[in-house]
């Protein structure tokens, strides 16, 4: 019978150089090559300029079509033979060698995994480029591989929604820390382990401190105990024995004085007496010990799921966050992009569209991105002269946003392109009827047909396509309420009434001309409000876990 297959957290790792003469190349696929067509993967990994910096990150993804699925085998794992979404996170580094042609080396390395939270693999990436420089082969990248894959993620806490809900909306740092139990008892000190299997009643609570269960002791046992803590204590403390001691007839001395003997010789008493004491002693015992357990886990926010990886003989820390849910890719910042559109004036151009403008001219820049991605619009974000970490922030932010932050909604991640470049711009034909969201840098996909709203992250301006496909209006469900206002009746006894997109009825005249539909602005509009408030907690500093929180 073949042995379990242990779960893959990275399922390739490639590398991609420029070739002066070939342009990008891939040069590396380890464990196998995936199939996917390897001059688009070269481009992805490789952004527009980077000649221009001395690094950058790359996100793509796999298996959202055919034109950028891997080929399955019987070698790969379940995730990969089901086709299940990747997530390519590339780090790219320009190292400058007159040496060579050009002057500059180019090399790209990329890790390919099912995990949204890619981004705790960014420490090992870094330092591994480093070790591909200096040892440019195989060897190299299959010790990579293996070291991503010893990551041992087995104790990550598995919460249900309503309990990531639950954790999200808490500053507490302690929040369902009983979840971290397995990993505090085997964290335990091991002291705190040897007192535990020694001592009898004395478990280990999930918070890693020690707890004593009362048990029935008899005389003997409980006096042996006694015996054992006291002497293990005053050695380790150098100190002489306490005034709790026993004296020869086997009885308690207290104080240095004895008990009456018309007692000791009493069996329940003598037993009591002795339990007393030891409990008294196990407590002094126990109180040091949850100290020393609190001190070595007050520190843990159990947001995270904290662990180490060793990589180059270099222990690098991983913290895993344990409440984010499948839209949440990568390390993206919402308040960022709130930012980009909201702490400068921004320029909203183009015609007026019932999908986007829900608050007419006085529509929010943010709110009309999220109408346009809720209403499958083809939305780009363009950054001329900026690094391709930047527009891909702004399409994985925005992918939350319009999910809130994963809470609500799915299927937007699907539909996003962190990066794309006019040779990959192929991977967008078979969503231009669903919609999607693509990061570019190149500034030639402004005379592109590709796109419905685009957003300029450099000039922070917004464009509003004039060709835009306005989408029939869905039946309603319910009849509409008739109208409670009485100022609004007509003469004819007609009520008058705003539309489904908030334009006014235009009076009928004696002229035929086209009505043009007038889009109410309205200063109490919830998106306004709500914009407000977001915008308020950015400039008090409240930190990006409050501001994501506030999309909830």
């Amino acid at each position: 019978m073949a042995a379990s297959r242990q779960p893959q957290h990275v399922s390739f790792v490639l590398v991609a150089e420029f070739d002066i003469d070939k342009g990008a190349v891939i040069a590396q696929q380890y464990p196998r090559p995936t199939g996917t067509d390897e001059q688009l993967l070269a481009e992805s990994m490789l952004p527009d300029g980077v000649h221009l910096l001395a690094q950058d990150w790359t996100i793509f993804l796999l298996n959202q079509s055919e034109e950028n699925s891997i080929v399955p085998s019987s070698e790969d794992g379940a995730d990969v033979e089901a086709g299940k979404l990747m997530y390519v996170l590339s780090l790219v580094r320009t190292k400058r060698d007159d040496n060579v042609r050009r002057g500059a080396v180019v090399k790209a390395l990329a890790i390919c995994t099912c995990l949204p939270y890619f981004q705790i693999f960014k420490p090992v990436l870094l330092i591994a480029l480093d070790e591909y420089y200096k040892n440019p082969t195989q060897a190299c990248v299959k010790d990579i591989f293996d070291t991503l894959n010893s990551l041992d993620l087995s104790m990550v806490p598995a919460l249900t929604r309503n309990e990531k809900l639950v954790m999200r909306l808490s500053d507490r740092t302690d929040v369902f820390a009983e979840k971290f139990s397995r990993r505090a008892s085997r964290e335990m000190p091991g002291d705190m382990l040897s007192i535990s299997e020694s001592t009898p009643g004395l478990t280990s609570k999930p918070n890693g401190s020690l707890e004593m269960i009362n048990q029935p002791l008899s005389r003997s046992k409980s006096a042996t105990s006694l015996k054992h803590h006291k002497r293990t204590a005053s050695e380790a403390s150098g100190e002489q024995p306490s005034e709790l001691s026993h004296n020869s007839s086997g009885s308690m001395a207290i104080g240095g004085d004895e008990m009456p003997q018309e007692n000791s010789h009493d069996p329940r008493i003598a037993s009591n007496a002795s339990l007393d004491a030891l409990r008294s002693k196990e407590e002094l015992t126990l109180s040091d010990l949850s100290h020393l357990s609190k001190r070595r886990h007050h520190h843990r926010d159990t947001h995270f799921y904290e662990t180490t990886i060793k990589y180059a003989n270099i222990p690098l820390p991983i913290k895993v966050p344990v409440s984010a849910f499948a839209e949440e890719v990568g390390d993206f910042s919402l308040t960022e992009l709130i930012k980009c559109f909201s702490s400068t004036p921004t320029t909203i151009t183009g015609p007026f569209h019932p999908h986007l403008h829900t608050n007419g001219r006085e529509t929010h820049p943010i709110i009309l991105i999220f109408n346009a991605i809720i209403t499958q619009k083809r939305v780009i974000f363009i950054g001329h002269g900026k690094p391709a970490s930047a527009v891909g922030n702004c399409v994985l932010a925005a992918c939350a946003l319009a999910s809130g932050s994963g809470c609500y909604l799915r299927g937007f991640v699907e539909r996003a392109f962190p990066y794309i470049n006019l040779s990959t711009k192929g991977v967008l034909d078979p969503f231009a009827s669903t919609g999607y969201i693509a990061g570019v840098t190149n500034p030639i996909f402004e005379q592109l047909p590709v796109w419905d709203v685009l957003c300029n992250i450099v000039s922070n301006t917004i464009t509003v396509h004039r060709d835009i496909a306005t989408a029939a209006p869905a039946l309603p469900l319910f009849p509409a309420p008739p109208t409670l206002n009485a100022a609004s009746n007509r003469a004819d006894g007609s009520a008058g009434r705003e539309d489904e997109f908030g334009r006014s009825p235009t009076p009928s005249t004696g002229h035929s001309q086209p009505a043009k539909p007038d889009y109410l602005v309205r200063q109490d509009c919830y998106d306004a409000l709500f914009m407000e408030e977001v915008q308020a907690s950015i400039v008090n500093h409240v930190g990006e876990r409050r501001v994501t929180r506030k999309t909830h």
